[in-house]
């Protein structure tokens, strides 16, 4: 059982209690990420994250950070997403103190130094080319670029090598002080931890912390009537695809109904996309489905990595095994089957105090409230051949479709055609 305190500057902390473990997780989550940018400032809520390492008035270099990180033992490191930004240490009970100083300093005090600025955006240049050299890497930016356009919510959280060019010391000050304040902000501990001295010891290290207020963002508005495709042109003997149906946020009624649908079409070896595809069309190496949602939006996507001779009829299969999911009911033995695997996967992801400190500091930083393991099982236990034939009608039309295709095609025509529910 998880408890939450908010202190008295507005900052929230959970711990979650994890007996007999000899490690604890640290984790500050910051409700900022690249959905919050302008189109000139793309990509610097990840590049904050870089940054934060990069020296602090106390420890004035980055390996100041990583030597001293280092003796403690510990796993450390950061992650930025659409929504939020994360910074965690992993490590032993007894140098929980100490870890705890660093994030805060972390958090709280960072110099932005103009020559590690400099410096720092070759590091995420790199980044991007990797990103880009990479097809299923690719395709998913190519799939959100064709989903939002020109917008916060169609950019990479990279940025792009102009964006980065130009943000400045300025820039990173005023979005540390607009964003990085004790309201917009979470830290999870997870451990063999007594919840009265992690509060205290919290308090303590992040007093600090200048409160502030963030303006919360508009609702994204989504208007499609359509099917939609976008090709990326790119040689080679495998194309690499998402196709993905608009959805909702992560409070909405019908989440957990979307998660069991996914996983009936390509969560797992038995689903029927990977039997279909890869076991009797030997089409794919890998194929799988997913659902994604952020606070206020979210899309169902299919993705793979498929062979270029098969890649019209692979789509078509998909389609066929939507149009299923829209007309028939899944049988109750495969309904039970993809339950209990669903369950399964969410308790086996919490087996360490880092599962912990994700699983509930993510939902406290997207969702509107807190789900525990047991309640979350129930819900998925309660959802009904039904449900999912009603859902699958409601998502999975043609005015809520998109392709993303990279490979060796610079006809779009002979896929339009086939984008038909």
């Amino acid at each position: 059982m998880y408890h939450k305190t908010i202190l008295k500057n507005g900052l929230r902390v959970i711990v979650v209690p994890k007996k007999e473990s000899f490690s604890v997780n640290l984790l500050v989550l910051v409700g900022v990420g690249s959905n919050s940018e302008t189109k000139e400032l793309n990509g610097i809520s990840h590049f904050i994250e870089h940054m934060s390492f990069k020296g602090t008035k106390k420890r004035p270099k980055a390996m100041n950070f990583s030597s001293e990180l280092d003796s403690l033992g510990a796993e450390y490191n950061a992650f930025t997403s659409r929504e939020y930004t994360g910074y965690y240490v992993s490590c032993l009970l007894s140098k929980m103190d100490q870890a705890l100083d660093i994030l805060s300093d972390m958090y709280l005090n960072p110099v932005f130094d103009i020559s590690e600025i400099e410096k720092e955006k070759g590091v995420i240049y790199e980044e991007i080319n990797r990103s880009f050299d990479m097809p299923a890497h690719r395709v998913q930016d190519v799939f959100s670029e064709l989903m939002y356009g020109d917008s916060a919510y169609g950019r990479s959280t990279l940025g792009t090598k102009n964006s980065l060019k130009k943000i400045n010391r300025p820039d990173f000050l005023n979005y540390q002080k607009r964003f990085y304040h004790p309201s917009n902000t979470v830290v999870v501990v997870a451990g063999d931890v007594d919840k009265i001295n992690v509060v205290k010891k919290v308090e303590e290290f992040f007093s600090l912390a200048v409160v502030g207020n963030v303006k919360v963002s508009s609702k994204l508005k989504e208007i499609q009537t359509s099917p939609k495709l976008h090709l990326e042109y790119r040689k080679g003997g495998q194309s690499n695809i998402v196709l993905g149906f608009r959805t909702f946020g992560s409070s909405h009624k019908d989440y957990y109904i979307a998660e069991v649908l996914a996983r009936i079409l390509g969560g797992t070896m038995s689903s029927r996309l990977f039997q279909k595809i890869r076991e009797e069309m030997g089409a794919a190496y890998s194929i799988g489905a997913y659902q994604t949602s952020f606070a206020n939006y979210g899309y169902l996507a299919i993705v793979g990595g498929v062979q270029n001779k098969k890649l019209k009829e692979v789509i078509k299969e998909i389609l066929v095994e939507i149009n299923i999911l829209k007309t028939e009911l899944v049988g109750e033995e495969e309904l039970s089957r993809v339950k209990d695997s669903l369950i399964g996967s969410i308790y086996l992801n919490l087996e360490t105090p880092s599962d912990l400190a994700g699983f509930y500091g993510g939902q406290e930083i997207m969702r509107e409230d807190i789900i525990s393991p047991e309640e979350l099982g129930k819900k998925i236990r309660e959802i009904t051949a039904k449900d999912i034939r009603r859902l699958a009608r409601k998502i999975f039309v043609a005015g809520k479709m998109n392709l993303a295709i990279l490979g060796p095609y610079k006809n779009s025509q002979e896929f339009v055609d086939i984008l038909t529910l």
